[in-house]
């Protein structure tokens, strides 16, 4: 009963927002954002009335996009709380409060911070820092969070769980960590980048013939092992580096769809989990792929390095002479 009663204000503090929508919107912005702006939000006030929380977050969010207003971060903050996302709540009421200032009435400023001091204590602080700059960001735990690149200015704030925070850049090996944090808590996290260095394969020296004071007959080539476990190690070895390149191009474009299912307000979960399934899907294809390429590379050059020249010596007339290769025999009757 509670919950429907609580429920029921904040809607009715939503729809109070929106006769006033045209008049707070920035004199920057065209008439048809307003416009737009207002059908986002109404879709969003009968979205949390039917608690589809998921839905009116998205609406709230693509109102204030094309026609910012700083009511709109009350409805964001609200929602997210229903969602139990207390980080992206204390987020939304922090915004609400510095973007509305004064025009925020003393009754309703007492109300969003009792709301953030109950909601902060679901909440830790991470500061995380990168040795390259310019690196992509994120945390992936109940849910995935870009952090936007390296050097971030503040600690980011996160739901209390289990979360992977990790750090991208091209020409560098993927560095991510995992940490556990509690309400409250105020953690660090150090990501080192290193650099992809090419493996460079190193030839055989050349083999020398002995030294020998005792004239050597001369020799016969006799066929070594033949070449055809290299030449097919060698194929393998193509094949793999090419499939690790399709499938890497496929992680790419996927992780861009991935994206940009994100950042579509209005995408349905079931269209974010699946773009993030293929993600990882071929993300993990091409690190196999990759990982036996590299293997394949390196049985390769083995089989090429152990692969012997036997020769076998002439054999003269009989008699005996010692060499340090060979025994035979010379002389005649």
């Amino acid at each position: 009963m509670m919950r429907s009663l609580r429920t029921i204000g904040v809607v009715l503090a939503i729809a109070l927002i929106a006769p006033r929508a045209r008049a707070d919107a920035p004199s920057t912005a065209p008439e048809t954002a307003v416009d737009e702006g207002r059908v986002h939000f109404q879709r969003g006030v009968s979205f949390y009335k039917d608690r589809d929380y998921r839905s009116a977050l998205v609406e709230f969010q693509e109102a204030y996009r094309v026609a910012p207003n700083y009511r709109l971060m009350f409805n964001i903050g609200k929602t997210h709380a229903e969602l139990q996302d207390f980080a992206g709540a204390v987020t939304a009421f922090r915004r609400y409060l510095a973007e509305g200032g004064t025009e925020i009435s003393a009754a309703r400023r007492t109300e969003v911070e009792s709301d953030l001091r109950r909601l902060v204590t679901h909440v830790a602080s991470l500061d995380i820092t990168v040795s390259e700059p310019d690196a992509t960001l994120s945390a992936e735990g109940d849910r995935r969070i870009d952090l936007g690149t390296s050097p971030l200015a503040q600690p980011v704030l996160l739901n209390s769980g289990s979360w992977t925070v990790s750090a991208r850049k091209s020409g560098f090996v993927l560095a991510e960590e995992r940490v556990v944090v509690s309400g409250g808590d105020k953690k660090t996290v150090r990501l080192t980048l290193r650099p992809i260095v090419a493996q460079a394969v190193i030839e055989p020296p050349p083999r020398q013939a002995p030294e020998t004071d005792v004239p050597r007959p001369p020799a016969v080539s006799r066929p070594g092992r033949p070449m055809t476990p290299v030449y097919v190690g060698a194929t393998v070895t193509v094949t793999l580096a090419v499939a690790a390149t399709v499938t890497g191009i496929l992680a790419v474009r996927a992780k861009s769809d991935y994206d940009a299912a994100l950042a579509r307000f209005g995408s349905m979960p079931a269209d974010v989990s699946d773009a993030r399934t293929r993600t990882r899907t071929f993300a993990l294809a091409t690190d196999v792929l990759a990982g036996a390429t590299v293997v394949g590379a390196i049985v390769t050059v083995v089989l090429y390095l152990a692969r012997p020249t036997e020769t076998k010596a002439a054999a003269p007339a009989r008699g005996a002479t010692f060499g340090f290769d060979a025994l035979g025999a010379h002389g005649a009757f």
